[in-house]
């Protein structure tokens, strides 16, 4: 796919997930290309109609660090851990993780 077929593919999704309604994202990043033990970069949870939309938010926030992405739809996550980055280490305090 060249830029302008990602471009054109990234607005039908948008457009498609604008109908849906916001339900809670658990976005993870990480770095492969660090060195082990130091590749991850954190996780964001935010409402959005879908994953597309999730990514959107988290950029809009600052609060994309890069990075690869896995993410999944999640319920039950108290609002405080809703749009900010959050560390290994407050993921663990809160059982998060």
């Amino acid at each position: 796919m060249n830029a302008l077929e990602v471009e054109a593919r990234k607005a039908a999704l948008l457009a498609e997930e604008r109908n849906e309604p916001p339900i809670s994202w658990w976005m993870s990043f990480c770095d492969p290309d660090k060195p082990k033990g130091e590749q991850f970069l954190g996780v964001v949870i935010t409402k959005a109609p879908g994953l597309m939309h999730a990514r959107q938010r988290a950029w809009m926030f600052g609060i994309n660090p890069g990075g690869e992405i896995q993410a999944f739809p999640v319920e039950g996550i108290a609002d405080d851990y809703h749009d900010r980055l959050l560390s290994l280490v407050e993921l663990e305090a809160a059982g998060l993780i």
